[in-house]
């Protein structure tokens, strides 16, 4: 897979996240048996933000020429669903 691809599935997939936690997390907290509450809500709103955020680095690097700074970024994108992956 080229990384063109890569970044753009993960840019689609994370905005898609990102949206849903800053509109439902109520209803996405009650999926992992979570009452809602006013700081729960909130700090759904905040993860999905920075979601939406990490989309936004993703669909621009994608474009980019090859260089250390795009395979640092990518590396920053990866890294921690990779270590995700093992914990679960």
């Amino acid at each position: 897979m080229k990384i063109h691809t890569f970044l753009f599935i993960y840019a689609s997939v994370t905005v898609f996240w990102g949206v849903s936690w800053l509109l439902f997390p109520g209803q996405l907290f009650a999926l992992y048996g979570l009452q809602e509450s006013a700081a729960l809500k909130y700090a759904g709103q905040l993860f999905g933000a920075a979601l939406i955020g990490l989309a936004v680095i993703a669909w621009s690097v994608r474009i980019t020429p090859a260089s250390e700074i795009r395979r640092a970024i990518i590396l920053a994108l990866l890294l921690p669903k990779c270590f995700a992956l093992l914990w679960h």
